[in-house]
């Protein structure tokens, strides 16, 4: 799925269990998630994503205008989350989970020693792997296997 088309389809996922009756829904209540379940859903955009422009810091709007006005929304157009950051207005579905306190946003994640390429450090990041080590498992697969 390219970025813009998950952007854009967003809302409407965020939608889906709103607008399907109970009928339907009971259904699949075997294989659905219960109320109860705690859910890790991870997004990932990768390929460009511009992340402080989906994820604005609010203080730094000014700022970052000036370098960058082509990109940046408008800051009224922008979904205010709390008093330091607003999404995209793309992210409207996001933004309702994250209302509903289903969704939290990780900021500032990286890894100490940074490497400059971003297929290495793609790698780093999924795997949990140290930077001076090529890991074969991801960080979740090895999580997940720690519960069963």
């Amino acid at each position: 799925m390219k970025r813009r088309s998950f952007l854009r389809t967003s809302g409407l996922l965020a939608a889906i269990p709103y607008g399907l009756n109970g009928q339907w829904l009971s259904t699949f209540s075997r294989i659905w998630p219960q109320e109860s379940d705690r859910i890790l859903v991870l997004i990932q955009l990768n390929g460009g994503n511009d992340g402080l422009g989906c994820v604005v810091p609010i203080a730094d709007y000014d700022r970052l205008y000036q370098v960058r006005p082509k990109l940046m929304v408008p800051q009224p157009k922008l979904l205010p989350v709390d008093d330091q950051t607003a999404l995209h207005p793309s992210l409207s579905g996001i933004r309702q989970l994250y209302d509903e306190g289903l969704l939290g946003i990780a900021q500032g994640v990286g890894y100490p020693e940074p490497n400059r390429s971003h297929f290495r450090s793609l790698d780093i990041m999924t795997s949990g792997s140290p930077s001076d080590e090529i890991w074969q498992s991801g960080w979740l697969g090895r999580y997940r296997e720690g519960l069963e």
